[in-house]
């Protein structure tokens, strides 16, 4: 059962208008609150419209907060217990063990409301103070702990919490940070489960005592001792105090849960830190399965929707539901299928040949699928070797667009799911085909979807969409947001173009990060059609938060780009800021600070053969083929011929339409470039308030395409971000050049190390939501 810090309004609110269970446990508890609280907890729990921000500031209120908590978290194992689905063993995380007290039977549910809505009362009424996050282990953070300072929490392995006087903490803090040990603040209102909480411990004692107590009828584990609960600890008032005032040992906890048998964890509750701090402290190796119930607040899955995920991966672990409870409220009635009588035809054409003996008589064939099947002699190249089986087009609008494909790579028997990057497809390939398909379906087909419909399968659907649509689809405004993974249960990666505009670069590093962390990429809307491109810097940047904030309404963001990507990346998060918006994460991919481009030193502005240099490197993401440029020769071709060659040698486009159309996106590509040069070159940045994460290249040599090859600092770990943040920049070395580390074989090292920053400020991010208050 989650604890304090994971509240958001609105949680389960959906369950609250389509369960009639769970409405009527909150309804109830809400009435037994009033008297308490001398107020409606609904209208905190599910605000009116015009109300959300009120409601909002009233439930970071401890008085407030910690009854919130019990109530939904208590609707919730209800309706699970309903629903067949019994705990054999529940552990709660400080407010949440009163939740498993309440469902062990511990004491009644009026009781238990009577005792929370005093608990964060009292609490509130209490001195200010602190709690600060410390990355150490229990033992090592006992040794040097002050007198006056106690320790609150143990989460998970080196993930402990002090809580005591604001000096003390600050002391404390200063005397970590010049160890260089890991620590954050929290923001909370009290110094919780510290000696702080001392004058409050006899009038609690003295309200549990008044109440009726019973020796609990399921198993939970105290997070006082961290171990299973006994029939003497919970019948004892005192023991409620020391609850309040103690360490909470959720990771001790834990740990007995999955040593005693490899159970299902299943978190009841708002959000998803238990289930991360669970995850960290069991490791991989348990065979435990970890699920939450409800949604986090950034996630757009509906909370029914997501209720219903978690019930359907707990049957298929081998939990059985009570199906019959499940469906009690719904209204059904039985159907006769089918509703006519089956009319069996023979469809198959009477074969007119003569068969021998040995032939396969054609009555006797099954038919498996049905194919469309070109009787056309075929002068392409042979089907390449895939993960996937081939799959022949099944109706004429995939033939088509097969066709489209296998003129476009030279290739036979292109499948329906054949993915398009994994037969070779690069940004130019991927311009051609978006310009093919609109040519020949007539049709707004923007270049960023063949980035999120990979595949003749997915193109069909979408082609049939826009068809659909008619007029409304040639009004579609650029997105400059392109899915390039946009499935998976972890928060969405943000990352931004580089010079050229195009995100073809971040295939690979999106397919190596995993199938689980959805990747969406910002790229330069100028792809998909006409498009003036800002000159300033922060006014593109405001265009992308834009499109960002349409997709993620609110924070925490997790931003990054590679190169130029970076350095739009942290103007951004710059903005959401100032925006009030909370950034979690921000990384430079190898992004040199704006010091080493508009600086004293800074570099000279990029000439044609410059730019032309970058895009010929093939890991761009442009073009299939590096090509080494002749810098003298190169130079002296008019701008017609630059085009043709590098599309001629590096693009392997020669017939003279795809050369046109070359042209055309090129030169797009070189605008970009140069206006995205000029841009970055202006910028007048200022100091970030956050953490920054590079990942620099332990390879310089190619830093002289980039015209940094002689800047003085160029030896500085940071690339100069160390003197626009507030807080040490953390970095990380991975393999390759600054032009080949998001390119085979070096991506899949700077995905692994990019994966792990993440897994990081998830983490961070969980705890400080559960430690908030």
């Amino acid at each position: 059962f989650s604890g304090q810090g994971s509240q958001y309004i609105n949680m389960g609110r959906e369950l609250y208008e389509n369960e009639a269970f769970f409405r009527d446990t909150i309804d109830r508890c809400a009435s037994l609150l009033h008297s308490e609280l001398e107020l409606d907890i609904r209208d905190i729990l599910y605000p009116a419209v015009g109300q959300e921000q009120a409601a909002a500031d009233q439930l970071k209120q401890t008085a407030l907060t910690q009854p919130a908590l019990f109530v939904v978290e208590y609707a919730l194992a209800r309706l699970l217990m309903h629903w067949g689905i019994i705990p054999v063993a529940m552990v709660g995380h400080s407010i949440g063990e009163y939740v498993a007290a309440c469902i062990a039977d511990v004491f009644s549910v009026e009781d238990a409301l009577r005792l929370v809505a005093l608990r964060g009362r009292l609490m509130q009424g209490l001195p200010a103070g602190a709690m600060l996050s410390v990355g150490m282990h229990e033992a090592d953070i006992e040794a040097i702990l002050p007198e006056e300072l106690s320790l609150a929490a143990l989460n998970a392995p080196a993930s402990s919490v002090v809580s005591g006087p604001t000096e003390a903490i600050n002391a404390f803090r200063r005397r970590l940070e010049e160890s260089g040990i890991s620590e954050r603040v929290l923001h909370t209102s009290h110094a919780f489960h510290s000696g702080m909480m001392d004058p409050i411990l006899d009038e609690f004692t003295a309200a549990v005592a008044d109440i009726e107590l019973h020796a609990p009828t399921i198993p939970y584990i105290s997070n006082v001792t961290g171990d299973w609960i006994s029939e003497q600890q919970v019948c004892d008032p005192a023991y409620w105090s020391q609850h309040l005032r103690q360490a909470v040992r959720f990771a001790d906890g834990v740990r007995l849960l999955v040593e005693t048998s490899n159970q299902t964890l299943l978190e009841v509750g708002p959000g998803n830190t238990l289930s991360a701090l669970a995850r960290q402290t069991i490791g991989p190796v348990t065979g435990a399965l970890v699920l939450n119930t409800m949604h986090h607040p950034t996630d757009s899955q509906p909370a029914q929707a997501y209720l219903l995920n978690a019930l359907g991966r707990l049957w298929a672990s081998g939990v059985k539901i009570d199906w019959a409870s499940y469906y009690a409220d719904e209204q059904r009635r039985r159907v006769s299928l089918p509703t006519y009588p089956f009319e069996r035809q023979r469809y198959w054409v009477t074969d007119g040949r003569e068969l021998k003996d040995v032939s396969l008589q054609s009555d006797k064939a099954k038919m498996l699928e049905q194919q469309y099947i070109n009787v056309e002699t075929s002068v392409f190249h042979p089907r390449p070797e895939l993960q996937g089986s081939y799959c022949g087009p099944s109706n004429e609008l995939e033939w088509r667009i097969v066709s489209i494909w296998q003129d476009l790579f030279g290739i036979e028997k292109v499948g329906v799911y054949d993915n398009f990057f994994d037969l070779g497809g690069d940004s130019m390939l991927a311009i051609q085909l978006a310009a093919r398909l609109q040519e020949h379906f007539e049709v707004a087909l923007q270049f960023g979807e063949v980035f999120e419909s990979p595949t003749v399968a997915e193109q069909a659907v979408r082609i049939a969409e826009i068809t659909e649509a008619g007029d409304a689809a040639v009004t579609r405004v650029s997105n400059p947001i392109v899915r390039i993974q946009p499935k998976g249960d972890r928060p969405i990666f943000f990352c931004v173009h580089p010079a050229g505009g195009i995100v073809h670069c971040y295939t690979e590093l999106a397919r190596y990060l995993g199938k689980d962390q959805p990747f969406y990429a910002l790229q330069h809307p100028g792809m998909d059609g006409p498009y003036e491109p800002y000159i300033e810097f922060d006014i593109t940047a405001e265009y992308y938060v834009k499109a960002l904030r349409a997709v993620q309404p609110e924070g925490p963001y997790y931003l990054g780009g590679w190169s130029f990507g970076g350095t739009l990346a942290f103007e951004m998060a710059q903005q959401l800021q100032r925006q009030g918006e909370e950034v979690a994460f921000l990384v430079m991919i190898d992004s040199p600070g704006p010091d080493f481009i508009n600086g004293e030193c800074r570099r000279p502005a990029f000439d044609d053969t410059g730019i032309f240099t970058f895009l010929s490197k093939g890991v761009s993401g442009i073009f299939q083929n590096k090509l080494e440029l002749n810098h003298s020769e190169f130079h002296q071709l008019s701008e017609a011929e630059k085009f043709d060659y590098i599309l001629q040698n590096a693009g392997d486009i020669n017939d003279a339409k795809s050369l046109e159309a070359g042209r055309e996106q090129l030169g797009r590509v070189i605008e970009m470039f140069k206006v995205s040069d000029y841009a970055e070159r202006h910028y007048e940045s200022s100091i970030y308030h956050g953490k920054i994460t590079m990942l620099r290249v332990q390879n310089i040599d190619d830093y002289e395409y980039t015209g940094y090859k002689e800047h003085p600092e160029l030896s500085n770990p940071t690339f100069g971000w160390d003197k626009l943040s507030s807080h040490e920049v953390d970095v990380h070395f991975v393999p390759g050049t600054h032009m080949t580390m998001v390119a085979k074989p070096h991506v899949q090292e700077l995905a692994k190390t990019l994966r792990r920053c993440l897994d990081s400020a998830f983490l961070e991010q969980s705890v400080l939501q559960l430690e908030q208050a």
